[in-house]
């Protein structure tokens, strides 16, 4: 995970690299330089910038038994759908079956569910088979 950072690491990448916000940060690189005040609070939950192909890796190690072990592993390679999003603009969609079927959508508009509720029923009949 070349393309991963902590907060305010730009890992030498031009600005345009970066996903625009439409959250809080509507235009600005969707970036925790931009996020404002922060905290240890943001720096341990969260206050990371990364790329769809790194979290792609990240997803793909876990499954593959790479980065946890034990009762940690068996607990994240399981069939399922996970969501997650900011008020700083951005979301985040991984469903797998762990038997070689997942997708991973990342986007920089914000998660509201009206406006991904069509997309996460479908990526749900997708990966998982289900409705």
């Amino acid at each position: 995970m070349t393309r991963t950072g902590f907060y305010g690491e730009r890992l030498g990448l031009a600005l345009a690299e970066f996903a625009p916000g439409s959250g809080q940060q509507v235009g600005l690189p969707n970036i925790p330089p931009n996020w404002g005040p922060t905290s240890w609070l943001v720096m341990g939950s969260g206050g990371m910038s990364s790329t769809l192909e790194d979290m792609e890796r990240y997803y793909d190690a876990i499954a593959m038994g790479k980065l946890l072990t034990g009762t940690w592993a068996r607990w994240q390679q399981v069939a399922s759908l996970s969501l997650g999003g900011s008020d700083r603009g951005f979301f985040i969609l991984h469903a797998t079956n762990m038997k070689g079927t997942s997708l991973l959508i990342l986007t920089n508009r914000e998660g509201q569910p009206e406006s991904t509720e069509a997309m996460t029923r479908a990526a749900r009949r997708l990966v998982l088979g289900s409705s």
